[in-house]
């Protein structure tokens, strides 16, 4: 295969159809480049959607943080007032089982001072 000098007009013809692919590989290139626009657009959009959606979970996540944190606060102070309450019906059931021996010596001596009257 020897290579043969192109004549001016089949040279030219080349030349016109080389431009002519050029252009519609460039006309690809930027269609592609509209299309690699569009999706970026949309990626950008989806994203900022994502991190809205994940600035609302990580809200949410912190109230629920804070309101076990309230209830685990209000079962400690439940806790401490039933141990309180506990505490002070003990010292009720002391202070009724004392009033109760005293109110049966009182009865007593009453019984006897009657007696001895």
């Amino acid at each position: 295969m020897t290579n043969t000098p192109l004549s001016n007009d089949d040279a030219f013809s080349r030349i016109v159809q080389i431009q002519v692919e050029t252009a519609q590989l460039l006309r690809d290139m930027g269609n592609r480049l509209d299309r690699l626009i569009e999706i970026s657009e949309r990626q950008a959009e989806t994203a900022s959607r994502n991190a809205d959606t994940v600035s609302r979970f990580v809200s949410v996540i912190g109230e629920q943080a804070r309101t076990v944190s309230d209830i685990t606060r209000s079962v400690r102070e439940a806790i401490d007032a039933s141990r309180a309450a506990a505490h002070a019906a003990e010292a009720t059931a002391v202070l009724a089982q004392s009033n109760q021996v005293a109110i049966r010596d009182l009865i007593e001596e009453l019984r006897l001072a009657r007696g001895q009257s």
